[in-house]
């Protein structure tokens, strides 16, 4: 029986309980448990040393970390942020390497972690924005009103020539207008157009310039204006 996870501390008494008990031999009681000789021998050692709570797993965090910022370094830090409140950990590394260049000194997010741990900054909460699925962004609902046009992913023929395929579609009624092969280039998406509108006409509104984007409208049937 495999050692459980949620479990765990009552497994290793258990299994040093059954060793105690002198029936089962080191390799019986591994396999029974689903522990390694290592292992056994591991938590063997730990309670033969006369720990209390030897069955609990120990902190793993180092005992002393070298990099660590100084107490000379953490109170710069800190004297600076009280003398300049509104400098944040980029500009106080800033200032500090301005007095001091030849200092190893810490890290910006270091700087930040430091501040933080002192209370002089508070953690901002991370906000995801939306993100909206299966939504057309278009301002018609008529059909022909609006086209969208994509290059939907490359692909490779058997001769190891690319190809970059130009959907055009409605936005209303996601009728697949045309599909070109064709580079994805200023000049490879202007002759595609150019020949699909000779052949198809235009749409209602032809512009597909999202309104935060504050473009001006362009017109496709100069093609002079900003494509």
């Amino acid at each position: 029986m495999p050692i459980r996870e949620r479990a765990a501390v009552e497994e290793r008494i258990a299994l040093f309980r059954d060793f105690d008990t002198g029936v089962f031999t080191v390799s019986e009681l591994c396999r029974l448990y689903g522990v390694s000789r290592e292992t056994f021998y591991v938590w063997k050692r730990r309670r033969e040393s006369g720990e209390a709570r030897w069955f609990e797993e120990r902190s793993r965090a180092p005992l002393r970390a070298p990099q660590a910022a100084t107490a000379e370094t953490i109170a710069r830090i800190l004297d600076l942020r009280r003398r300049f409140p509104h400098f944040g950990p980029k500009k106080i590394r800033a200032r500090l390497l301005l007095g001091a260049p030849e200092t190893a000194w810490p890290a910006a997010s270091t700087i930040g972690d430091i501040l933080k741990r002192e209370g002089l900054i508070a953690a901002k909460p991370r906000c995801r924005r939306p993100v909206g699925r299966g939504e057309i962004i278009a301002g018609s609902d008529a059909p022909n009103g609006e086209w969208a046009m994509d290059f939907k992913g490359w692909f490779r023929t058997r001769d190891g020539r690319r190809i970059d395929p130009l959907t055009v579609s409605d936005t209303a009624s996601r009728y697949l207008v045309d599909v070109r092969i064709t580079p994805p280039t200023h000049d490879g998406v202007k002759g595609a157009l150019l020949r699909i509108f000779s052949d198809i006409g235009l749409p209602a509104a032809p512009t597909m310039a999202r309104p935060s984007a504050r473009r001006a409208p362009v017109d496709f049937r100069g093609f002079r204006s900003g494509f």
